[in-house]
This record gives structure tokens, sequence and C-alpha cells, in this order.
């Protein structure tokens, strides 16, 4: 993957192009801080435990979004910002989180509402239930498994990616940088839900 410089930007509002600095760490610390909870040992946890990291990863894949859009320039070409590479990326390892969310989510209901659903259904289900709930939790580690595999083959590119961005920047940009990565840095070191209210960007 390639990537080019300035001269093939529009130009756009001020603000944002004097705040793309800080945008990119922003954008750069809560990507790390949502990796690093995908690759802790994640099924180490009860349903509860791994629905409580999705919800906060997926909180933290909305900031990397909300602020990949105010820093994404148009091409001289017109193509649209969600044509770009990063922000593609971001939104498909959202949805496939959701995804796995959403099984957990499943595995958690099926126990909590099995008495209300046997009384409805007017028998015992208890039996097939533990069966859904092996197949659901057999689909999140199989969406897990390729959660972790676009990670992994993302990385290089990434990394390739963000230091491209920061050879860019003056010397004052960097040092703004360096200051705001190290303040979200800390910001999202604890991360968990009550910390943000950045919603799940559901395209």
């Amino acid at each position: 993957m390639t990537f080019r410089g300035d001269e093939h930007i529009i130009p756009r509002d001020y603000l944002v192009v004097m705040n793309i600095a800080p945008y990119m760490a922003r954008r750069d610390t809560a990507y790390d801080r949502a990796v690093y909870l995908l690759r802790e040992c994640l099924f180490s946890y009860s349903e509860e435990g791994r629905n409580d990291i999705y919800s906060s990863v997926l909180k933290l894949l909305g900031i990397c979004i909300e602020t990949t859009r105010l820093i994404v320039s148009p091409t001289k070409d017109g193509r649209d910002e969600k044509g770009t590479a990063i922000l593609q990326y971001l939104l498909l390892l959202n949805d496939t989180i959701l995804a796995a969310s959403a099984m957990v989510r499943h595995e958690m209901a099926l126990f909590e509402d099995e008495d209300t659903l046997s009384g409805f259904i007017g028998k015992d289900i208890s039996k097939q239930f533990r069966s859904t709930d092996e197949i659901f939790n057999n689909s999140e580690m199989n969406i897990y498994h390729c959660i972790s595999e676009l990670v992994d083959m993302s990385e290089p590119t990434m990394v390739k990616y963000r230091e491209f961005m920061k050879k860019t920047f003056s010397k004052s940009n960097l040092n703004r940088y360096v200051k705001a990565f190290a303040e979200y840095q800390t910001l999202y070191g604890n991360f968990s839900k009550q910390e943000e209210k950045s919603p799940e960007v559901k395209p």
C-alpha cells in the first residue's frame, strides 16, 4: 500500500487542518488500546466480561472512525472519504467485532431469559438452550479468530501509515502529536464503558 503527500489534498477547513496532529494522536491511541483489549486472553473471561470488553473496544473504534473521518482528505479525483483504505479497514473491523459481540449477548440472553421462554413455549427447553449456547459460543470463537487475523494482517500497514503521516508533520505539529499521544494514552489506559460516551459506530 502506498500513501500520498499533501500535494494530493484538497484544502479543507482551517481548524480541521490545524488539528490533524491531535486528531491522529487520539485515533492512534484509541486503536492501540482497542487492539490491546482484543489480544488480552479474551476467552479467559466470562460471557459478561467478554461483553464488557467488546463494548469498550467498539467505543474505542467509534473514536477511531470519528477522528479518521475528520482527518481523511478527499483526493483530486473526487472519491468519497469512505473509499479510503484506512477508514474501510476500521469500518470492517468494527462490523466484525459487532458480530462477535452479538453472539456473546445472545449467549447471555439465553440463560437470563430461560425461565420466561420455557413458560412461554410451555415445556422445558433447557436441553435445547444448552445446545444452542454451544453453537453461539463456537460462532463467537470463530468470529474472534477472524478478528485476530484481520488485526494481525493489517498491523504492518497500520505502522507504515502512522510513520508516514508523522513524517509529513512540521516540527511543531510533531511535538503536538507526541504530547497529545501521551495524554490520550493515559486517558485510554484504563478504558472502561463509563469513561467514554462515544457511541458504537454502525454504518
